[in-house]
């Protein structure tokens, strides 16, 4: 989203819960068009099944006209229009496949994964300070809306946690021993919240803070997994390592555990389980 304060738009997003709308490039105001850039920078080839007509659209995908209730859209100065730096045709295949992606996850996976993100954070590796890499910090869980395959997209806040970047804080402390300063949805302020980034991170080689705001898709279905065998995060009487068939597993203190807790032998697996009790993964 170009052009736009990240302030703005997270409170009119998150404390407004605002329906929000994308501006084409074509729709820019004239005061700011000369100030966008003169190609669509950052735009990733779509792929070619987002623009099919699956769904009712033909190959080419026109951006539909503002409707009339919502026609103060258009202005770009107006707080709910999202400047975009993509063409009219190119907007609407770009909301259709991430639409689309965003509706297949929650259907099969049962998550969220499309955000709108708030700041962008270019890091360096400690090994490699010559690789510049990028990372959003805030995620903001939104959803994708239209009427029917004639209408606008509209994006509004989406029913989950808004949180940071829960990789790149698990980078800080694995690889460069820091913190990174929380954000708390009820009180900090986003703008008062990337000066605290910004000086959390001054002493690092290559690292700064761009009050940018995006919006992509996003998992952190592996990093969950990853804190849910944590050992800290395991209560002492329900220890995870103190476990004994993951003990087993893992080959620590020897063999599998005595005293039945352990895993059974296959050739007694009959009798200490009858197979008509079992109830077996199937198609």
């Amino acid at each position: 989203i170009h052009q736009a304060s990240a302030a703005e738009v997270y409170h009119n997003l998150v404390d407004e819960q605002r329906v929000l709308q994308f501006l084409a490039r074509e729709e820019a105001s004239p005061d700011i068009r000369d100030l966008l850039p003169a190609t669509d920078t950052g735009s990733a080839p779509v792929p070619e099944q987002s623009a099919t007509a699956s769904d009712g659209l033909q190959s080419a995908l026109p951006l539909a006209p503002i409707s009339a209730d919502s026609a103060r859209l258009a202005d770009h100065r107006s707080d709910r229009g999202l400047q975009t730096l993509l063409s009219g045709e190119k907007l609407q295949t770009r909301l259709v496949d991430l639409a689309r992606e965003a509706h297949s996850a929650i259907e099969e996976q049962g998550c969220n994964i499309l955000y709108c993100t708030f700041g962008m954070v270019d890091w360096t590796d400690a090994d490699q300070s010559s690789v510049t890499s990028r990372a959003p910090l805030i995620f903001v869980p939104i959803e994708l809306k239209r009427k029917t395959v004639n209408t606008r997209f509209t994006m509004q806040l989406f029913d989950d946690d808004i949180v940071l970047n829960s990789s790149l804080v698990e980078l800080c402390q694995k690889q460069f021993h820091m913190s990174l300063p929380g954000f708390d949805t009820e009180k900090d302020e986003i703008d008062a919240y990337f000066e605290i980034i910004r000086r959390a991170i001054a002493d690092m080689h290559g690292w700064r803070l761009s009050p940018e705001v995006n919006i992509g898709l996003y998992s952190f279905t592996k990093l969950r997994m990853f804190r849910d065998l944590d050992p800290h995060n395991w209560p002492d009487p329900s220890k995870l390592t103190a476990h004994p068939i993951v003990n087993s597993l893992a080959g620590v203190n020897g063999n599998a555990a005595r005293d039945g807790d352990g895993i059974p032998d296959p050739k007694d697996m009959d009798r200490l389980e009858k197979p008509l009790d079992c109830f077996q993964v199937v198609d």
